[in-house]
């Protein structure tokens, strides 16, 4: 009977380095909404996937972009003018 030999492949891990933000409890609470929301494992996943939006938002802004279109699975859409 044939057999496979499967390899399995560690990522390498990222070097991470620890913030420590001050910020309102307003701001604290808005981060656990969004945790809650989006299914988020940490408030450091919020964090990360708000900079990628941010890092995104920028650069449409750099390429003289004047408004992102999201589509929802309904096709809806809804315009966001980049100011």
């Amino acid at each position: 009977m044939p057999f496979a030999i499967t390899r399995f492949y560690m990522a390498k891990p990222k070097k991470t380095v620890r913030l420590n933000l001050r910020m309102s409890e307003e701001d604290e609470k808005r981060i656990h909404q969004l945790m809650q929301l989006s299914g988020a494992a940490s408030m450091t996943d919020v964090v990360r996937r708000s900079l990628a939006v941010y890092e995104h938002l920028w650069q449409e802004k750099r390429r003289r972009k004047k408004r992102i279109v999201i589509r929802d699975k309904d096709g809806e859409e809804l315009d966001f003018l980049l100011l």
